[in-house]
Parts: structure tokens; C-alpha cells; sequence
């Protein structure tokens, strides 16, 4: 499919009802961003230099001793919680290597989720990432389950997000706006601002999915003027990046691209691979469909290498498979 026939199928998505996404299985294009909140850990130095360790053993191919330090579920919060993108990276190179699976190494946790353990909210992230979602969602569901009863607000919005997500990329929309509805209401009553743009954010991309685009626009704005307030510029990146996307969408090109360029300022302050990686696709996708060809392939080959970073495996292939086309 040649730029001239995508940029045509936009046009018809640009001005006409769109179909909905939720006929059947969905999943969500890397570009759209989902707003995931996380525990406010804050950051702490490995005990024991468990980083350097991990390293050690993956550079000498000790894979059995990485897998040891990863299962370990007090370990793998304490890596988790620093740096995502290297227990990703490490357990792409054991199962590359190796025979073991990282859902055989956590079987006894997912099948039997002890929701008061700790490490079990990362590695239900970690699940979730590394796209097993079946997994990932017994463990959440667990974590819902104890903490609605314990009160752990904190605690509770996240996993309720993260379900939502899943819900989301299996296509069950009705059950993802359901919990983050529920988010929504909890950040309400106990005055969580950012919890609470994340949650309209998130809705925001359902209501996308639905066609209900008006109404989409009203959440990402709520939550935009949220993230504003609360100075998080993370966020805010994330946020602006869905907004510049639906305005592709619409072909409001202009606009977008001012949005896009104000993304690119704050991912590079944020220092968020993430938010500048998503920002980069979009906008490369965008500029290959206004035939502008040459500073698509300069965005697409940025965002690849930013992606490559976290070691973010969807972004990683859509840039990919748009390098392709552009070179």
C-alpha cells in the first residue's frame, strides 16, 4: 500500500463515521497511548547491585542465575521499580537463549496469586508488557479483589487501570470503561488529580473506539487542564501526543503538528522515551501522508531509537515496519 492509497483511507476515516474498533478482537495501534499509572515508589538503590549482577549474567550467558534473580519476587520489584526496560531487555535475551519462558518461571504466582505479596503488582506490569495477558490479568484481578477490601486506594486505581487496559487490547470495552469508571470515582473522592487525568484519559481512548469523538475530545481536555495543574509533563506528553493523533485523524494537519512539536519538547525534558518514541511514529506517519517523505523517515528513524531504549517491543515494530516503507 503505497502513501497516496493510506492518506486516501485516512480521508475517509477523517470525515466519515468511522467503524467501530470493538467488532471482534482489537489491538491498539502503538501510536495511541494509554495512560498507565503506576505506584509513586520512590527510587531505590539495588540492593546488592542486583543490576549489575543481572547484567553479569546475561552478558556471560549465565541464563539459569538470571532467571534465579528475576523469579525471585522481591528482586524483581526492586528491578522492576528502577528500570523496566532492562528486566524486559533480560528476559528477551533468556528466552531468545535459553528454554526457559517467563510464564513458566511465574506459573505458581499467576495460577495461585497472593495479592499481599510484595513484587506482585510489578510483576503483573511486567506480564502485561511482555504481552501475556492472560497472566497478567488473574494477577490484577487478585490485587482488585484484596485491596477493594483493604483500602488501599493507591494500589487499587492502578490495578484497576491496568485491567482496563487489558480489557481494552482484548476489545471488551464495556468491562474496561467499567473499571475505569471505578478509577475515575476513587481519584474523585480522595482528591487524586493525577490519578484522575490518567483515568479521563484512558476513557477518552475508549470513547474513540466508539465513535463518540465529540465526547472524547471533552476528557482529553479535562485531563490535559489536570496534568497542567499538577505540573506532570509526562503526562501532559502522553496526553497532547493522543490529542495531535486524533487531529491526524481529522486532518487538521497544522494543528497537529504544532502539538506534535510541543510532545517532542517535553519528551526531551521528561527525558520519556516512551512519550517521545509514540510521538515520533504518529507524526512520521502523518508527514509520510502528507508525501513529505524525507522528514518522515528522519522522525521514524528517531522514534526508532528511542523506542530501542525502553525496549518497547509494539513501538520498536511499527517504526520498524515504517522504516521499512520510507527507505
Amino acid at each position: 500500500m503505497d502513501f497516496m492509497e493510506r492518506r486516501d483511507g485516512r480521508l475517509r476515516r477523517g470525515f466519515q463515521q468511522r467503524e467501530p474498533r470493538n467488532a471482534g478482537e482489537i489491538t491498539p495501534r502503538p501510536g495511541r497511548a494509554v495512560r498507565r499509572r503506576r505506584r509513586r515508589f520512590l527510587r531505590r538503590k539495588c540492593h546488592a547491585d542486583q543490576f549489575g549482577m543481572l547484567r553479569s549474567c546475561i552478558a556471560n550467558k549465565h541464563w539459569e542465575d538470571a532467571v534465579l534473580l528475576l523469579a525471585d519476587l522481591e528482586s524483581l520489584a526492586v528491578l522492576w521499580r528502577d528500570n523496566p526496560a532492562e528486566v524486559r531487555k533480560a528476559w528477551d535475551a533468556i528466552e531468545a537463549n535459553s528454554t526457559y519462558r517467563i510464564e513458566d518461571r511465574y506459573r505458581d504466582y499467576w495460577l495461585s496469586p497472593d495479592a499481599r505479596a510484595v513484587g506482585m503488582m510489578e510483576l503483573g506490569e511486567l506480564l502485561a508488557e511482555t504481552e501475556h495477558a492472560a497472566e497478567a490479568a488473574v494477577i490484577f484481578d487478585a490485587l482488585i479483589r484484596h485491596h477493594r477490601g483493604t483500602g488501599d486506594v493507591e494500589v487499587l486505581a492502578s490495578s484497576l487501570d491496568w485491567r482496563a487496559r487489558l480489557y481494552w487490547e482484548a476489545g471488551n470495552l464495556d468491562d474496561a470503561m467499567s473499571f475505569l469508571k471505578e478509577e475515575e470515582r476513587l481519584c474523585r473522592e480522595h482528591g487524586d488529580a493525577l490519578g484522575l487525568a490518567q483515568a479521563l484519559n484512558n476513557q477518552a481512548l475508549l470513547l474513540e473506539d466508539r465513535c463518540e469523538l465529540d465526547k472524547a475530545v471533552e476528557l482529553y481536555r479535562e485531563s490535559e487542564h489536570l496534568h497542567r495543574q499538577a505540573s506532570d509533563r509526562e503526562g501532559l506528553a502522553t496526553n497532547l501526543c493522543n490529542q495531535a493523533r486524533l487531529l491526524v485523524d481529522r486532518l487538521q494537519m497544522d494543528q497537529a503538528m504544532a502539538l506534535f512539536a510541543v510532545v517532542e519538547q517535553l519528551g526531551a525534558e521528561t527525558g520519556s522515551d516512551e512519550d517521545l518514541a509514540r510521538c515520533l511514529l504518529v507524526k512520521a506517519e502523518a508527514l509520510a501522508d502528507m508525501e513529505r517523505a524525507a522528514e518522515a523517515l528522519d522522525c521514524a528513524r528517531r522514534g526508532y531509537a528511542a523506542a530501542e531504549k525502553i525496549h518497547d517491543r509494539r513501538l520498536m515494530q511499527a517504526l520498524g515496519e515504517l522504516l521499512t516503507q520510507l527507505e
